[in-house]
Order: structure tokens, then sequence, then C-alpha cells
């Protein structure tokens, strides 16, 4: 066994000794808990699998709005308790273990683990779950992206952020806002208040069978307008015919342009800051800069200009 799966099963038989968790295998390590974040299976002495996620042991602080990984952790646990008080699909935390209760311990917590097919869910039924998400009375605590912020403020900072990176990395003048502007059409007066996932994908649904059983994922999460989240599947090619079927809502869709293209280019600015990253010499890097300066092209000219 390496190193970090003995200090997890040593931390998880001391903080929760009735479980009887053994046989610690890890799944992955995805990109968000970058240093030794992981989704280890472990099996309890009642036969039930269970998952841990693990946060960091080094705090992520880059970036305007800095967060660290703690606060991610619980934030997946509220949202997970939060959707199953709702009837929606999410995994039942068993356990939380603070790193802060023990000397070198680990940030983790231990949830019911979910069994799918490896196939994604139908659109349909994403889109069903989705509208339901959007649907239900948001959460009472605040996203941690949304700390001593609002909404607008969020948007526009990153907007222009990843704006001024893309800018850096490919010498490509972009038609930049003003941030006044930009905050004043994403303050849209008629806009819907949901909780957002923003990050509504099959790589955080776990499926079978077509039907999703249960929804992980939620470092993105926002409380905004739910056009913003179906926008930004749009931008990714999510949303097709049989997703917006299965949604069901077509008027949440429906914003004034001006703020539809300002809520299309939060994604499509992000990812093309991380295409230009991860592959920046790509055809497929190329052509989301191509459709990030279109749509800054798009915003200014239904905007009225740059001031």
């Amino acid at each position: 066994m390496d190193v970090l799966l003995t200090r997890v099963q040593h931390q998880i038989e001391a903080d929760f000794p009735d479980l009887g968790i053994s046989d610690l295998r890890v799944i992955g390590r995805g990109p968000v808990f970058t240093v030794i974040k992981g989704v280890i299976r472990g099996r309890t002495k009642g036969g039930h699998s269970v998952g841990v996620r693990i946060a960091p042991e080094q705090i992520e602080t880059e970036g305007p709005h800095p967060v660290n990984a703690h606060d991610l952790l619980v934030q997946e646990c509220l949202m997970s308790t939060h959707c199953r008080a709702h009837d929606l699909p999410a995994p039942e935390i068993i356990g939380q273990s603070h790193k802060e209760d023990q000397a070198n311990g680990l940030d983790l917590f231990v949830y019911e683990w979910l069994d799918d097919d490896n196939h994604p869910p139908e659109p349909y039924h994403m889109g069903d779950v989705l509208h339901r998400l959007h649907e239900m009375n948001p959460p009472a605590f605040e996203p941690v992206v949304m700390r001593g912020s609002t909404f607008e403020k969020v948007l526009s900072h990153r907007i222009l952020d990843a704006a001024a990176t893309v800018t850096r990395l490919t010498n490509r003048p972009l038609a930049m806002p003003g941030m006044e502007k930009l905050q004043a059409h994403l303050s849209w007066p008629d806009k819907r208040t949901s909780l957002l996932h923003m990050d509504f994908r099959p790589v955080n649904l776990h499926a079978a069978g077509g039907r999703i059983c249960g929804i992980m994922g939620w470092c993105e999460a926002l409380i905004g307008p739910p056009t913003l989240e179906l926008v930004r599947l749009d931008e990714l090619d999510v949303l097709d015919d049989s997703f917006l079927g299965g949604y069901a809502n077509y008027e949440m869709f429906k914003a004034p342009k001006p703020v539809e293209t300002a809520f299309r280019m939060d994604t499509a600015v992000r990812h093309a800051e991380a295409l230009l990253h991860e592959a920046p010499g790509s055809t497929e890097a190329q052509k989301a800069v191509n459709r990030v300066a279109f749509l800054f092209d798009e915003f200014d000219r239904l905007s009225g200009g740059l001031s």
C-alpha cells in the first residue's frame, strides 16, 4: 500500500472506527485538488463500498480571489446533502474528517460509493435533472467562489482576467469591455436566481442505464441565473435538442443579447485560456481563441462600445 493509502487507512480507522473500511485503492486524481487529491474506494464491514475524497495538504493561492481546497471539500459535502434533501441524486455523506483535528492528519470526507456503468447519462435525462436542480430553492450558504463578492463582480473579474491571459499568450488584442459596463449587463434585472452546478458534464455525473445516480464535482458552483449554465453547456457543445427537451423550460434560456453574449464570453475565454496552457499550438486552441475574439467583438457591437 502506498504512503497516501496508508495514511488514509490509519485516519479513517481512528475517525470512523465503526465503518471498518478496508481494501482501499486509488481510483483517480483530479485537476481541482491538485496535490494529492484522490477518490479512494473502500469496503465497510457490512460489505458496502465507500469513496474517500481528499483535499491537498498545500493551499492553492493563485488568482485575484483565491480559495482553498478545504473550503471546496466542505462545499462538496454541503451540496450533496442539499441535493439529497430535495430528492436530487447525490451520494450520502458518511463523515468528514479535518486535518486540524490531529497532527499530520488529512482533510477528507467519506461518502456512499455510486456504481455506474461507465457510460454517460442520456442527454434528455441530464436536461431533466438540471432543470430540477435549477427549480429547487438555492442553499442558504454562499458558494466558495462568491464569498465576499457578487455574481456580477465574480463573472466580470474572471472574464477580464482570463481575457488578459489570452492576450498575453497570443499577442492578439481583444475588444476588452470596461469593468463597469460588463457588470451593468451582468446585473440583468429580470434574471432568475438558482443554484448553478457550472460543471454539469458526464465526468461529474455518476450514471447507470442512461440515468444519473449521483451529482458530484461542485467546485465551480454559483448562485445566479440558469441561463448562464445553459449558455455554458451550449458553448461546450453539451446542449442539444434532446437535452433541451428534458430541460423543458425554454424561457430561462432567453436573455437580452448583450447579456447572453457576456455569459458566453465567460465560458469561451476560460476554455481558451485552459487550452492555451494545455495545448498551445493545437487547432482546438486556435479555434477557441477565434471564438473569444468573435464574442468580444459581438459584445462590443451589442453594448455600444467599450466605455
